[in-house]
């Protein structure tokens, strides 16, 4: 509940839902178990023990396991489990497969987590799509100092892969695009302040780098604070980044397929092909064995990000 990661956003996200819809759900914190490191993590209040309904898992599968046997619960062997996973390949790994057993249902935060959960699994499988519900804009949107400047903005947590986030061709793109030119900033947000920033990107002038814990109202300021969102990621489960940028009405390019499909119709949306690529690490926890992704075409986000640098 309090890891500043888009599984805990996730999970926040649930448990803030559910209180609206009127039911009364308690919050247990595992955080610690996996983020003993992170000294800044977001404020959540766990308001109660483990009752005897269902429990909702936001953990993925390889953690699901210690993180029911850290809860000491003999009561958890008669309640209802539902996994909220989130993957990023078209196979899922043994680890996973491994777990499924102690699972009753398993919720899908996009079209592309449905079909892979169903493709790999027996566990009943529902779409459930997060209830991202942005901040009003108008109570978070603040006058820009300069207002001639044109603002892009990118976000990506290092735990979560650099090769699957591909920040570097965001970089890439934007250096293409607007190198040099100071009508043009380009701000990445890095949730890490241990993460060492590339040399390369400090050398960049039109370039802020700002790499530090923040909460998610914050996400949502400094979404509101700029006048474009690009995510150049090589798949996403869901997208968050994509989804609270274009809930509050923002312009966003984003590579195409997985489950950013399932906002590629939305206002404001736009989306860059990319071609098959093949994972090239072998030590990360995705495997090429498990599927290919797609490497998106610089040239096209280029075009998309000139093209919305000249609009009113």
């Amino acid at each position: 509940m309090s890891s500043p990661t888009g599984l805990g956003y996730g999970a926040r996200l649930i448990f803030n839902a559910l209180e609206e819809k009127g039911y009364r759900p308690n919050a247990i914190d595992v955080s610690t178990f996996f983020y003993p490191e992170t000294d800044t993590p977001i404020s959540f209040v766990s308001n109660g023990e483990m009752g005897d309904g269902p429990l909702i898992f936001h953990i993925n599968g390889p953690e699901l396991l210690f993180a029911m046997n850290s809860l000491n619960s003999e009561t958890i062997k008669n309640q209802k489990i539902i996994a909220v996973w989130a993957w990023e390949q078209r196979t899922l790994p043994n680890a996973w497969l491994k777990v499924e057993s102690f699972v009753d249902e398993i919720w899908a935060s996009s079209h592309f987590l449905e079909n892979t959960f169903r493709e790999n699994l027996k566990t009943p499988v529902y779409y459930t799509p997060y209830p991202v519900a942005a901040l009003s804009p108008v109570s978070i949107k603040q006058p820009p100092s300069n207002p001639n400047i044109f603002r892009v903005y990118t976000s990506f947590d290092p735990k979560s892969g650099l090769e699957r986030k591909n920040p570097e061709s965001v970089i890439e793109t934007f250096r293409q695009a607007f190198e040099d030119n100071n009508a043009i900033e380009l701000t990445i947000r890095v949730p890490d302040p241990d993460w060492p920033i590339p040399e390369s990107w400090k050398a960049l002038k039109n370039v802020k780098i700002a790499n530090s814990v923040v909460s998610d109202g914050d996400i949502d300021r400094d979404l509101a604070s700029h006048d474009c969102v690009i995510s150049l990621h090589r798949c996403e489960g869901f997208g968050f980044l994509i989804a609270r940028a274009l809930a509050l009405g923002l312009p966003t390019i984003f590579t195409e397929g997985f489950g950013s499909d399932d906002f590629s119709n939305s206002p404001g949306a736009f989306t860059v092909p990319g071609k098959n690529y093949t994972i090239q690490s072998k030590d990360s926890v995705y495997e090429r064995k498990h599927g290919q992704w797609l490497d998106p075409d610089i040239n096209q986000a280029r075009l998309h990000l000139q093209k919305l640098s000249r609009l009113p």
